[in-house]
């Protein structure tokens, strides 16, 4: 076994360590089925049927959850995501357009839109949070050409890719899931 490969069991280790230690509420040292719950809830920033009272208690549900974990391993670690690679989003120099929006989406978006039930809202929401992400696009030799709604027209990166359209989310009138989809 390699010492990155050591290493990275090592972080496993401490990561889930760092949970159980977080959300193990009687201290027998395991997870019942309801910690397990609560601990999932809190670290992926959702609870089914549940609504917030503003973007202060979700952000610090999320907060909450994640401040041990990343006082333990000394950074933010991010949750998996459909469609991306856990490794590069937990990558901080891994800075690509979809990455950089996937941080973005579990720090601040996706408590954001979890507040937001109405699908008008949501989009005005994604339009603006696109926006926001236009010069961290462009520092990494991106052009943001247009963004409507939840999507996002970019050209150009390190190979110069020609114009595409990107839905960067799935089902927003629903669960509203981050995504990076070519339109």
């Amino acid at each position: 076994m390699s010492s990155n490969s050591v290493q990275s069991v090592d972080r496993i280790l401490d990561l889930a360590r760092a949970l159980v230690q977080r959300f193990d509420s009687n201290r027998d040292g395991q997870l019942s089925q309801d910690e397990f719950g609560s601990m999932l809830r809190q670290v992926l920033g959702s609870e089914p049927g549940a609504t917030f009272s503003g973007t202060a208690a979700a952000a610090s549900s999320n907060a909450a959850a994640t401040t041990s974990v990343t006082s333990q391993l000394g950074r933010r670690i991010y949750a998996p995501m459909l469609g991306f690679n856990t490794a590069k989003l937990n990558n901080a120099s891994h800075l690509t357009p979809k990455y950089i929006f996937a941080r973005a989406w579990q720090d601040k978006g996706q408590a954001d839109m979890a507040l937001l039930k109405d699908e008008d809202a949501r989009k005005a929401y994604m339009e603006k949070f696109l926006a926001s992400l236009t010069p961290e696009f462009e520092k990494q030799g991106w052009r943001v050409l247009a963004v409507k709604n939840e999507k996002l027209q970019l050209e150009g990166g390190p190979d110069n890719t020609p114009p595409h359209w990107i839905d960067t989310v799935i089902d927003i009138g629903g669960r509203a899931a981050g995504a990076w989809n070519r339109v």
